[in-house]
């Protein structure tokens, strides 16, 4: 099952980190951005550093290595131009914090990995598989639950999830995810079931649990396709004739989608332990490079090292020092022109409902109120066409449910 323990320990830890999506979920978890004195905007990097900086004070890696996306079309828009389509254009501010980062990045000896043509999934792949060879245990940190197919016995994935939950998933918590299908089995049911975040439409008319159902029975696609016929007997299937008639009709469809939600594992990189091994940087270089995106709250969780002289220099030839509460000051005496907010304080009392027994606790509050507010959260905003997510309850202020039933990911209630 999914757990929030550390898998920390003695031996060789490659964390790797799909910098993406955890910059994108940092940028729009927050709704007041982190904004410089210059006017910059630094929303993203320092939640990206706030999260790396707690993964790599619980963990304890040995080694650490990031990776973006580039700018290029990648291989599965050119063979199927409709991939991610529907996503809108994101605020060019959000591509800026990937220079920002890269600043920061690399005065802590972190090697960055982008490949032209390839999605940083893809460099994950590659990257986990090779440092699996080299007998190094890898803990992926992620956003995308595509990337669950890489999980085996050596590699691990930390996702944090929409309800800010983390969750650490091995090979038996993957299984118990997907009714019982391990992490081979990850990128052909996204190939059946379609895959929306990616505008990968799936085999029409095949859901959840007829799809699941029949790999199941049947096993991975060469196996499934060559035993089609065997579809409309499996026990419990509801519509198995004609989950069998749709899965003849759409082959093609299939396998193209297969190909587009199977992750790449031999993109030309290359993991070098001995260039990805992390601990050893000059602490005052990187603080220099934090406060000069005015990044104190980083720069105040940031690990001293082993080889930390606590000084550094730059162009001017101004230092900086680290005091003993690990407040970085100028010892010029300049003044700071920013400082990141305070965690704002909680609003009120909310629960996320994602299951029968919080579900009839919820009810029974409110049958013994009376009278209360709700709302539902839907795909879109006409009524004819758009989707449940979820419903919102509340009984007083400053006090609410939010019960899921519609989510792509993450625990909820069943819904008919």
């Amino acid at each position: 099952m999914t757990t929030d323990s550390t898998t920390g320990t003695d031996e060789n830890l490659f964390l790797l980190i799909d910098g993406h999506a955890i910059v994108f979920r940092a940028w729009y978890a927050v709704r007041d951005h982190l904004i410089t004195s210059t006017g910059q905007n630094t929303t993203g990097a320092s939640g990206f550093m706030t999260m790396f900086l707690k993964v790599i004070r619980e963990q304890n890696p040995t080694h650490v290595a990031v990776t973006f996306d580039t700018k290029a079309p990648t291989f599965r828009k050119d063979m199927f131009p409709a991939y991610k389509a529907q996503r809108q254009e994101v605020d060019p501010a959000l591509h800026e914090q990937i220079p920002i980062l890269k600043g920061i990045l690399e005065p802590m000896g972190v090697p960055v990995f982008e490949y032209d043509g390839f999605e940083a999934d893809d460099l994950i792949g590659t990257l986990s598989k090779q440092a699996t060879y080299q007998g190094i245990k890898t803990l992926i940190l992620t956003g995308d639950a595509d990337q669950l197919q890489l999980v085996d016995d050596k590699t691990s994935l930390m996702m944090y999830t929409g309800f800010g939950e983390v969750k650490i998933y091995d090979p038996q918590a993957v299984s118990d995810r997907y009714d019982g299908l391990g992490p081979e089995y990850v990128a052909e049911i996204k190939a059946l079931e379609g895959d929306a975040s990616d505008n990968i439409p799936g085999v029409p008319g095949v859901g959840k649990k007829a799809a699941r159902a029949v790999l199941t029975e049947l096993g991975h696609f060469d196996s499934l396709f060559s035993r089609l016929d065997e579809v409309q007997n499996i026990e419990g299937l509801r519509g198995a004739k004609r989950a069998m008639n749709l899965l003849d009709e759409h082959r093609e469809t299939a396998a193209t989608a297969l190909v587009l939600t199977t992750i790449v594992r031999d993109v030309p990189v290359e993991f070098d332990a001995g260039a990805s091994k992390f601990g050893d940087f000059d602490r005052g270089a990187v603080l220099k490079a934090l406060m000069n995106y005015e990044l104190r709250a980083a720069a105040n969780r940031l690990p001293k090292t082993e080889s930390d002289t606590g000084t550094g220099a730059d162009s001017t030839g101004k230092s900086s020092t680290v005091n003993v509460s690990g407040q970085m000051e100028m010892i010029d005496g300049a003044s700071e022109a920013h400082a990141e907010p305070e965690p704002p304080k909680p609003l009120g009392e909310y629960e996320v409902v994602t299951d029968m027994t919080a579900l009839k606790s919820m009810i029974a509050e409110l049958e013994a109120k009376g009278e209360f507010a709700f709302d539902t959260e839907t795909t879109g905003l006409n009524s004819m066409t758009s989707d449940l997510v979820g419903l919102s309850f509340a009984i007083r202020s400053e006090h609410a449910w939010y019960v899921a039933v519609g989510h792509t990911e993450g625990d909820q209630v069943p819904f008919v």
